[in-house]
């Protein structure tokens, strides 16, 4: 991974993840990209292929076990990139809530990157009713 961007609605987020080669043939050689939600939900985000189709798996952890859960309105698409939108509300963020998030690519058992780098997080605060009035400017 080169860069990751984020936007946001005020529903959703989005993530894409940039790299000088088609990351889909990363996770057609066994890669997967794992998303790493550590507030205000404790989730992870599996991506990777089953047979031929793009698959994302999630799990909630609490007490450091993993427990599989559905979060609805996910969608995941790779080819050169990969985009994803995840509702604010399926990993219970919100302006008081805000994200923070690591995102993994693995190979196997091999970690090969972590974004960002050396311990940090990212870290994401959802939009407030009035955030459209105070980013405009005349």
């Amino acid at each position: 991974l080169h860069r990751i961007f984020y936007g946001f609605d005020r529903e959703n987020l989005f993530l894409r993840l940039d790299s000088s080669h088609h990351l889909i043939n990363f996770i057609k050689e066994g890669g997967e990209f794992i998303i790493k939600f550590l507030t205000p939900k404790r989730i992870e985000l599996e991506i990777r292929l089953e047979g031929e189709e793009l698959k994302w798996k999630a799990f909630d952890i609490e007490n450091d076990k993993r427990k599989k859960t559905v979060l609805a309105d996910i969608e995941v698409v790779c080819d050169q990139i990969c985009e994803m939108r995840f509702p604010f509300a399926s990993v219970g963020a919100d302006t008081e809530n805000p994200i923070r998030l690591v995102v993994y690519a693995r190979k196997g058992i091999a970690l090969e990157q972590r974004f960002p780098p050396g311990g940090q997080y990212m870290e994401i605060v959802p939009p407030d009713e009035s955030f459209e009035e105070r980013m405009w400017y005349v």
